[in-house]
């Protein structure tokens, strides 16, 4: 609270009577998505947002709640629709009202269905067991050995784990999976049936896919019934599997070595980086919420960092081991959103992705130069603009966040801003920046609202800008020039300014 400027008065003293309360600050949300709801007044649409504490739902007109329900007491739980139609996004949420009645099911419709039933299962993952466990043997490519291990398989994913300490060592969504999801090999006499070889799992993103042979006590026809069934009952996703191929074992170990050579490209450009990882050799998804720096200097309390070579080629990035430069992870250019310059860590940047790619974070004495020749390549042969920002998006910022269940069945999508979501998102940037400017900005907690709005239309417009032939209101440029006056990132709000003049 501002000191008052009358010495006579009581830094005590209650407020006058016709001061403004002061508004009540926003909560930062795991995720937000545009959906229909279906109710018996019609179909409309909501802002649905998603916290660790609470479920919520908003006007997207004037972003005012129309429901709240806490995650401990009003949510039983989410589960898709499944109906004849294959392309259905349709889903339900069990919720009740003040911890009183019945639970009862409300319906919603969105195409990031599997994104968003895995973050609402995520929220009670202490109330969740394991949908099932299989003792499974493991292919260690670089050797040629099996090892054994446990494969659970729970209610958005798979987990492996060691079978002696429990400890995770692989993790992947059904959200992540690539089409074919499963690819069953043959035996080495070349029997396709799926209880003679094994199968292998196939991340998205560039990640490499993993072998397994079911272990005695079941069978891989059991642990691939299952996946598919729970994928398909708990978050929506059919996932496909693959009986077609003829893979053996020793030929499937062959394609994961040529593999790892990597793009054919010539390289632009190499660095010596460190990459920080999150748990589970970096395949646990990490909420950006709690993206902090763990006891291991990777992200999160079972984070590690281990040394990379980042190569920059014209299409791709590449991410080489410094011992053996295996190709480790290709990701293209064309997946690249934005870079992230840490205003507060001189070594420290990151790379978000517009295909649902989770963050990567790096550190490197080489970071600016990195920096400089990627945002060249990008710009040069990509012709997009791409930010560099001091800070990460923040997850609830972004309404609909890429999704690779999306990007898969969609495919690539051109960062460019419609009319209908930039004129919301101008319309509620404008309702904010009249507050801020209204009493020059005497009204409580105008700012902050003022800048959560810039930061979530930063992190929902592209950088390329709002479409041409929309019209900014002159409250909203009067707003972001005061404030830049006032803060140390004047030049990210001058931008902003700047895209709209």
């Amino acid at each position: 609270m501002e000191p008052s400027s009358n010495p006579s008065s009581s830094s005590s003293s209650p407020p006058p009577a016709n001061s403004a309360p002061p508004l009540q600050e926003e909560p930062e949300y795991l995720a937000r998505y545009l959906v229909v709801k279906h109710s018996w007044r019609g179909r409309y649409k909501r802002i649905l947002c998603i916290s660790n504490v609470s479920i919520i739902t908003l006007d997207p007109n004037t972003l005012s709640v129309t429901n709240s329900y806490d995650v401990g007491r009003d949510f039983e739980g989410a589960s898709p629709i499944i109906g004849r139609d294959e392309n259905s996004n349709e889903f339900n949420l069990s919720v009740r009202t003040d911890g009183k009645g019945k639970f009862k099911a409300i319906k919603f419709s969105s195409r990031y269905r599997a994104s968003i039933l895995t973050e609402l299962h995520r929220i009670r993952w202490n109330r969740l067991s394991a949908v099932a466990e299989f003792p499974v043997m493991h292919l260690r490519r670089r050797n040629g050995e099996w090892v054994p291990l446990k494969l659970k398989v729970t209610y958005v994913g798979v987990e492996l784990v060691e079978s002696k300490t429990g400890d995770l060592r692989w993790c992947l969504d059904f959200r992540d999976m690539k089409s074919p999801a499963v690819i069953l090999l043959s035996d080495a006499y070349g029997k396709k049936a799926s209880d003679y070889g094994g199968f292998v799992l196939c991340p998205s993103y560039g990640r490499k896919s993993k072998a397994f042979q079911a272990s005695s006590g079941t069978t891989n026809t059991a642990i691939i019934s299952n996946l598919t069934k729970t994928a398909k009952s708990m978050v929506g996703v059919s996932l496909s599997v693959d009986s077609s191929q003829t893979l053996s074992i020793v030929e499937y170990i062959k394609q994961r070595a040529k593999e790892a050579v990597g793009a054919e490209e010539t390289p632009y450009g190499g660095w010596s980086v460190t990459r920080l990882r999150s748990a589970a050799h970096g395949t646990l998804n990490v909420p950006g919420l709690s993206l902090g720096i763990g006891p291991r200097g990777g992200l999160g309390d079972h984070g590690d960092a281990v040394s990379r070579q980042l190569i920059l080629t014209k299409f791709s990035l590449v991410e080489r081991r410094p011992e053996n430069y295996e190709a480790v992870i290709v990701r293209p250019l064309s997946a690249v959103s934005l870079l992230v310059r840490f205003a507060e860590e001189p070594q420290m940047f990151a790379i978000e992705y517009n295909d649902g790619c989770p963050i990567h974070v790096y550190a490197s004495t080489s970071r600016d130069s990195l920096l400089a020749a990627v945002r060249d390549v990008l710009q040069t042969e990509g012709q997009i603009p791409v930010p560099i920002l001091p800070r990460l998006t923040m997850p609830g910022h972004c309404i609909d966040p890429p999704c690779g269940r999306v990007h898969l069945l969609v495919g690539p999508q051109r960062p460019t801003a419609d009319m209908e979501s930039a004129s919301m998102h101008l319309k509620h940037l404008a309702a904010a920046a009249k507050d801020a400017v209204a009493e020059g900005g005497s009204i409580p907690g105008s700012r902050a609202k003022l800048w959560r709005r810039i930061r979530e239309f930063n992190a929902c417009i592209p950088y390329s800008g709002v479409p041409p032939n929309i019209e900014v209101p002159e409250v909203t440029l009067m707003a972001l020039i005061t404030m830049s006056c006032y803060t140390k990132s004047s030049s990210r709000v001058s931008s902003l300014a700047t895209s709209f003049s």
